[in-house]
């Protein structure tokens, strides 16, 4: 994950040793890239999942077998600094900032071997105070897989704290899926909640749902082919 803020070039990235153990690294460089500062080898053995850059500051998931939220200070590019951390099972994949205290994580809700069997894991940390990040609230929708766990642009942001994410609704048996239906999850941040508004699907062929929109308060989820089905947010 790159990020460029006050001339400044940060980038955050897992690689492997010799020995194929996951070390995780953050830089930052000038704008002729010279290195101003960097943090190597934070949470050995796991691998970086996802990083949200905002201002001076550096959000990152990493995983093995739980999922540890790190809070990185950036405001000093020659020395950034870890300020705390918070760990949850599974891990996130995407981190949406709330507000400047509140992220949202959207990823998997314990290993990403077998999604369909693990669900979709919603996460809402407290960032409020960096050197105690808290969990707010977290959600699981079960026997579920969606784009969103992997690609941002499958995230819908419907207002400041509404959003909605296309999604699968499996069972996995001996090795396959069967009764396959897609559709769209909404969901709200309120409270310090995760509110699950509607999650709705229809039975299909095939999967690869992928995107979803809203037009005069409906929802229609659809993939690169023939798939479409709607429903709207009244209720």
């Amino acid at each position: 994950s790159m990020d460029e803020y006050a001339g400044d070039f940060r980038i955050a990235t897992t690689v492997s040793d010799e020995k194929s153990n996951d070390i995780n690294k953050l830089y930052v460089f000038d704008s002729s890239l010279k290195k101003l500062g960097e943090i190597e080898g934070f949470a050995k053995g796991e691998s970086i999942q996802a990083v949200r850059f905002s201002g001076n500051t550096a959000y990152v998931i990493t995983y093995e077998n739980t999922d540890p939220l790190f809070v990185i200070d950036l405001s000093n590019p020659q020395k950034p600094k870890i300020k705390g951390s918070v760990k949850i099972s599974g891990f996130s994949t995407n981190l949406i900032p709330i507000s400047s205290n509140q992220l949202l994580g959207i990823g998997y809700a314990d290993d990403n071997t077998n999604p369909y069997t693990d669900g979709i894991k919603f996460a809402l940390f407290d960032v409020s105070n960096p050197q105690k990040p808290t969990v707010l609230d977290s959600k699981v929708i079960h026997n579920a897989t969606s784009e969103a766990q992997d690609n941002h642009k499958a995230i819908l942001v419907n207002g400041k704290s509404s959003f909605v994410i296309p999604y699968e609704d499996v069972n996995f048996e001996n090795g396959y899926t069967v009764n396959l239906k897609a559709g769209s999850i909404a969901f709200e941040v309120k409270d310090n909640k995760i509110n699950i508004s509607k999650k709705y699907a229809t039975k299909v062929l095939s999967g690869d749902i992928v995107r979803s929109t809203i037009f005069d308060n409906a929802v229609y989820t659809f993939n690169g082919g023939e798939y479409v089905n709607s429903f709207s947010l009244e209720n």
